[in-house]
């Protein structure tokens, strides 16, 4: 993790134009997308993560928004427009993830370094058997999913929430600095930026409260109907 972000920060150093503007989701959804890929996946999925994130925008631009479908529950197998937009999408997460998990099953004397290999050897505590390759692409494709695109999402508004409170933004960095010392930043410290960890979380919690507040309201409201007010207060 740490190689990952110290890769993204001296990427960010390099650009010819420092002032700029970045687009951070973006760029946080790369950096953890290289993460889960390291980490999960050994970087086996490091030259595919253009077409991957490409396919994931489309994924979550469809399936990731609230409509009538999903309101009223349908199946997946409907083939509503949004299911019929994301399946190519879902395609190529399905193949990536086949191709790197059938190429784990012909390597069978691997050595076990990361977590795919991990979840390919773990013997069921009652029958002893391990996961069949397809259970296990079906586990890899939600790490892959939900496994980097939330968490770029979350950092992306942390920076965001902190670009509005200029004196919190400072006081993290303060604090950032006495405790990395301006060095690499070692894991062993997290844990004494008090003041870095409480603000992140209570203005992340805050979010979520929202997020769910505004989920509650949408399975009593059609989506449409959701759209047309919040077009009429704009």
């Amino acid at each position: 993790m740490r190689h990952a972000t110290e890769a993204m920060v001296e990427r960010w150093r390099d650009r010819d134009e420092i002032s700029t503007p970045m687009d951070l989701a973006s760029e946080f959804q790369r950096l953890t997308y290289e993460i889960v890929s390291r980490t999960v996946f050994s970087g086996a999925l490091d030259d595919d993560r253009v077409r991957v994130h490409a396919n994931m925008a489309i994924y979550f631009d469809t399936l990731g928004r609230i409509d009538l479908a999903s309101v009223i529950n349908l199946p997946t197998w409907v083939p509503t427009p949004a299911n019929r937009r994301a399946r190519p999408a879902l395609k190529v997460f399905r193949g990536v993830v086949d191709r790197v998990v059938a190429a784990r099953v012909a390597d069978a004397d691997r050595k076990v370094v990361d977590l795919l290999d991990r979840l390919m050897r773990a013997p069921d505590p009652t029958t002893g058997e391990t996961l069949p390759p397809d259970a296990v692409s079906d586990n890899m494709l939600t790490f892959l999913a939900a496994g980097h695109e939330t968490t770029g999402n979350a950092l992306a508004w942390i920076l965001y929430l902190l670009a509005l409170y200029p004196g919190s933004e400072s006081a993290v960095l303060e604090e950032m600095a006495a405790v990395f010392e301006r060095g690499p930043m070692m894991r062993e410290r997290f844990d004494r930026l008090v003041f870095t960890r409480a603000w992140s979380t209570r203005r992340c919690g805050s979010i979520r409260r929202r997020r769910s507040s505004a989920a509650r309201r949408s399975k009593t409201t059609p989506s449409w109907s959701i759209r047309w007010r919040q077009g009429r207060r704009s």
